[in-house]
């Protein structure tokens, strides 16, 4: 086996983008020891006791090459895994920069090592679905509406109690393309459809599912004593194997109606148990297809081992021809070279866009785009998309081509892997494509986290926060108790 040594530490972004390096971790630290760093940063920037975390590692000597197949985001039997933490911030609000790692605690000399001939040491990271937000996009809860979810071949679906709660779901999910003109029925509604789904967030109802019950008469009582919890690994206490998980976050889902199924593109279904119940927030923003011939990948089946692994939970994705009905086509999107209505396009993308990275085909949805897709979905934004140099990382053969040029730079990593394999004519093909959101109008967000807490105003000669009555502490997070 591979023996590893020395340390490292981490690098936090607080919600302004500032960054804060703890002190040294050893290369195999328990998850107590990784708190307690991340914990002791100055400034109160992550509140004390508020770290969740949950490490998980091998110890087989490889024969699972340290991984868990029906739980990791990309399985690969030429990729050993020795330690994986999970970490949560849960009373950092706002949407934070991924979390970095710095192997250089002494000037440029590294100190973390294996002890291979070449090294082939490296590490990923990525959201898994959850990521904060300063303004919610889908912020709008369908009253009365809970729904549960199941699993079939190619889709999971959303399963609703009665056609009551049908009727209110798709007047919840309204308008679905941004054309209220094609909307249908009573409901003023959009089926949606694989170019226009619907964008959903579901989140666990268990803990105030769980304690109601119905009396004699009918009326339905809450009973705090009778609450129970989704169950969690991720835990205050990392000494323990699982905990309750209070107030869960949601989690996106992209839906259609196709006349008698809600089909779900993601693979939420296969974490939950099937009587689970959740609530739905929909949307008044809108998800378009870009160009289902534009193939969105991130790694090719032509690549070695090596390449496969290090494009693993990137935030590139590369783009190229999906199939050969426009001849010529090089998968580009971007806005200043795409024709909407040439070349298959729909729509195209710019720098500060939000996108969704799905597999899906028109003509057969399939098991393996299922398969492809994440479990849970992240809403990306573009942070460049550019056509890069000619290179022939991906097949020597295309060392002088044009093609696979085109690459779209993302602000966090994926969190699955979209493999390209000459198109989708190809069974082993699982690209992906390429989702615009548009967000709802600014009356229809909901502005989750903001300076002072939204509860004072910053002095910004002092960069302090000067609290509204009622409030306290630096960010004037906490409520004062007031006596009259």
């Amino acid at each position: 086996g591979v023996d590893l040594t020395g340390n490292y530490s981490l690098t936090f972004f607080d919600a302004h983008g500032e960054n804060w390096q703890t002190a040294a971790l050893d290369w195999n630290a328990d998850c107590a020891t990784v708190t307690a760093a991340l914990e002791e940063l100055p400034n109160n920037v992550i509140p004390a006791d508020s770290v969740l975390c949950y490490k998980s590692e091998s110890t087989d000597g490889g024969v699972t090459h340290g991984q868990d197949s029906t739980v990791e985001p990309i399985y690969d039997t030429a990729m050993y895994v020795h330690s994986k933490y999970t970490l949560a911030f849960p009373q950092n609000p706002g949407k934070l920069q991924q979390i970095a790692i710095n192997k250089f605690l002494d000037g440029t000399r590294p100190t973390l090592f294996s002890d291979e001939a070449t090294s082939t040491l490296g590490w990923q990271i990525y959201p898994n679905g959850f990521i904060g937000e300063n303004v919610d996009m889908v912020p709008d809860l369908c009253e009365d509406v809970l729904v549960t979810l199941s699993t079939d071949t190619a889709y999971h679906l959303l399963e609703l109690p009665s056609a009551a709660a049908i009727k209110l779901f798709k007047k919840c999910l309204g308008d679905g393309n941004g054309n209220t003109a094609d909307n249908v029925d009573v409901y003023n509604w959009d089926f949606g459809d694989i170019y226009n789904p619907h964008l959903i967030k579901l989140v666990d109802a268990t803990q105030d599912t769980s304690i109601a019950t119905t009396d004699n008469s009918g009326d339905t009582d809450i009973d705090y004593a009778l609450s129970r919890y989704p169950i969690s690994n991720l835990c205050a206490d990392s000494s323990v194997a699982t905990c309750h998980a209070r107030n869960p976050p949601g989690f996106f889902a992209v839906t259609y109606f196709d006349g008698t199924d809600f089909r779900v593109f993601s693979r939420a279904a296969k974490d939950y148990s099937t009587s689970t119940q959740f609530y739905v927030y929909t949307t008044k923003g809108h998800l378009q297809m870009v160009n289902e011939e534009s193939a969105a990948f991130t790694t090719s089946a032509q690549d070695t081992a090596s390449n496969r692994i290090s494009r693993y939970y990137s935030n590139i994705v590369h783009l190229t021809n999906s199939s050969e009905v426009h001849d010529g086509y090089l998968g580009n999107v971007d806005c200043e070279t795409t024709t909407v209505g040439v070349n298959g396009a729909l729509d195209c993308l710019s720098k500060n866009d939000y996108v969704m990275v799905l597999s899906t085909t028109s003509t057969a949805h399939n098991a393996a785009d299922l398969a492809a897709n994440p479990v849970y979905p992240n809403l990306y934004q573009v942070k460049k998309i550019s056509r890069e140099p000619k290179s022939d990382d991906y097949d020597p053969a295309l060392e002088n081509s044009d093609a696979l040029r085109y690459q779209v730079v993302l602000d966090y990593s994926m969190n699955t892997n979209f493999v390209w394999a000459d198109g989708k004519a190809s069974a082993t093909d699982t690209s992906g494509t390429f989702y615009k959101f548009y967000p709802p109008a600014a009356a229809n967000q909901y502005e989750y986290a903001g300076e002072c807490s939204h509860r004072g105003l910053c002095n910004t000669k002092t960069g302090l926060c000067e609290c509204f009555p009622g409030y306290a502490s630096d960010n004037c997070g906490e409520v004062c108790n007031t006596s009259m």
